[in-house]
C-alpha cells in the first residue's frame, strides 16, 4: 500500500479538483479518502484536507475553481483589501449560461455581459470598482 502526502497532492493552493487528482491517483483512492475524512469536499468536485477546510483563502481557490469564474462582490472587496473581514459566504460571478447552484457557503451570480477579471492576492476577482457597485 502506497501512502500519499495529501497536502503535496493538493499543491500550493491547498485544494484541488477531484478530476485533477484522478490524473495522479485512482478515483477509488479519492473516494476512500473522502469517506474516511482524510479529504473533505468544499464544493462539488473540489476537495482539501480537514485542517484547511476553514481556511478562507483555500475556500476562495476552491470556489473560483469550481465556478470557473472570478470571485466577486464582498469577497472581491476583501481580496482587494477594501474591507477588513473575510466573509463567510463567498461570491463568484459566472456567465449567464452557466448553471451552477448557490449553496450555504457559495453565492453564484450570473452576468449577461462579459466580466472583467483581475488578480488580487493570487486569485481571479472582479475589479474593485465593479465589486463596489455589485455589493
Amino acid at each position: 500500500m502506497r501512502v500519499h502526502d495529501l497536502l503535496a497532492l493538493l499543491g500550493p493552493t491547498g485544494t484541488a479538483s477531484t478530476t485533477s487528482l484522478s490524473a495522479i491517483v485512482g478515483v477509488r483512492s479519492i473516494g476512500r479518502w473522502v469517506a474516511s475524512g482524510r479529504l473533505v469536499r468544499l464544493h462539488p468536485g473540489w476537495v482539501t484536507v480537514p485542517e484547511l477546510a476553514d481556511d478562507w483563502t483555500v475556500r476562495c481557490h476552491a470556489a473560483s475553481g469550481y465556478a470557473g469564474g472570478p470571485l466577486s462582490h464582498i469577497t472581491a472587496l476583501a481580496l482587494h483589501e477594501l474591507v477588513d473581514n473575510e466573509v463567510t459566504k463567498l461570491h463568484v460571478t459566472v456567465p449567464g449560461e452557466r448553471r451552477l447552484r448557490s449553496s450555504r457557503w457559495l453565492r453564484v451570480h450570473r452576468s449577461r455581459t462579459a466580466v472583467e477579471v483581475v488578480r488580487a492576492r493570487g486569485l481571479p476577482v472582479t475589479p474593485a470598482a465593479h465589486s463596489l457597485i455589485d455589493t
